[in-house]
């Protein structure tokens, strides 16, 4: 790739060909920010699987494996990620942090949703801690690189103020946020809710399989590098 080509470009080119052939830029030149958004209701206590542990252990080995596979990526010091979790009220559990920081050696309890409690699920609580999170870091234009921001909202349910969390999905999109929304279930309550809260049907997922959340959360990713 020529030297000529503008951040912009560049990036375009980045997004096009993640995936197939990693485009080898050294120095970032952007700055792509994945907020995870994960559910501490209660019932993300419950078995998943054939003795594989909570639902949460499964959500914390999905955002640990997302995070190893942007770690093994020659453009990682671009990407950056947050780790949010709720229940009745919502928390930062993992602030602002660069992936190239991010070691695999990690524990994945690191990410259990449900490692500081449980409760309801008000998912709009998360969305506006989100909100906060993500509005501070493309806000810092310290590094002079253009920045962009994902939520990636996951879910095992139907929210109890499912009005007031689609407004806060949508005051997320008016920013220019992309929100990507993963019902983590085997059924199809809470759907509708977060059909509505996500930026479009691609992305949107339900699935009960901690491998395909994992898959999601890295093509949604990549592929929203620079879009604001």
């Amino acid at each position: 790739m020529s030297e000529v080509h503008s951040e912009r470009t560049r990036a375009a080119i980045y997004n096009e060909q993640f995936g197939e052939e990693i485009v080898p830029i050294v120095r970032p030149t952007w700055r792509q920010f994945a907020v995870f958004v994960s559910d501490a209701s209660i019932s993300m206590k419950d078995p998943y699987g054939d003795g594989e542990g909570a639902k949460a252990d499964a959500v914390a080995a999905a955002i640990h494996g997302t995070l190893s596979d942007l770690h093994k990526s020659s453009m990682k010091e671009s990407f950056h990620y947050a780790s949010v979790t709720f229940h009745d009220k919502a928390r930062t559990a993992v602030a602002a942090t660069e992936v190239a920081k991010f070691s695999p050696e990690t524990p994945k309890a690191q990410f259990d949703p449900t490692a500081s409690g449980v409760g309801g699920t008000e998912i709009h609580t998360g969305l506006n801690e989100a909100r906060a999170i993500a509005t501070s870091f493309v806000g810092d234009t310290s590094s002079g690189l253009p920045s962009s921001a994902v939520i990636l909202l996951l879910s095992d349910g139907e929210c109890y103020s499912p009005d007031a969390t689609v407004r806060a999905a949508a005051e997320l999109k008016e920013l220019g946020f992309t929100v990507a929304c993963v019902l983590f279930s085997d059924g199809m309550k809470g759907e509708a809710t977060l059909q509505a809260c996500a930026s479009g049907a691609n992305f949107y997922l339900r699935t009960y399989d901690a491998a395909a959340v994992r898959d999601f959360f890295n093509k949604t990713i990549k592929s929203t590098v620079g879009k604001r």
